[in-house]
């Protein structure tokens, strides 16, 4: 929510959360009433019921209109430095899946696996086309939780 509008929660837990400069200009003070076209929130909606990657490529899913606006007012999908990031990513994740893929030794295949879900846990920069990707590479994760309602959990 936008401090210009919303003051009182400029410094509030459930309001901050992690974004690149970029996206946060693009969101800039934008904020709605309408439910349907308030901006996603990685932190408390589940991503992949909205938004659906193609490779590098991210498009709304099930005609959501909140993935479609959020896409559009982040400049999700037009952004070539976003998209060839996540090109670059996936690269690399298909370097450790072919290892993975290929490795006949249980031990071994598990080590890899291992460093793919490291690589497409919710905390990892691209983790949607990430794990989108593996998935379709047949690789077998288990499933990842939900994001919790507590974007910034307490540090012990």
């Amino acid at each position: 929510m936008p401090k210009s509008r919303f003051p009182e929660l400029a410094l509030a837990r459930n309001n901050l959360g992690l974004c690149c400069p970029r996206c946060n200009t693009n969101k800039g003070i934008y904020w709605t009433d309408d439910a349907d076209l308030l901006v996603l929130n990685p932190f408390t909606d589940n991503i992949d019921e909205h938004i659906q990657f193609i490779g590098p490529m991210v498009v709304s899913k099930h005609e959501s209109k909140r993935a479609e606006n959020t896409i559009r007012k982040l400049r999700l999908a037009a952004r070539d430095d976003l998209f060839i990031a996540r090109a670059r990513r996936i690269q690399e994740l298909d370097t450790y899946l072919l290892r993975w893929l290929r490795e006949p030794r249980r031990l071994y295949k598990e080590l890899y696996a291992e460093d793919i879900l490291g690589m497409i846990s919710r905390e990892s920069e691209y983790s949607g086309a990430l794990r989108a990707y593996a998935e379709t590479r047949g690789f077998a994760f288990p499933s990842v939780p939900a994001p919790s309602s507590d974007p910034m959990p307490e540090l012990e």
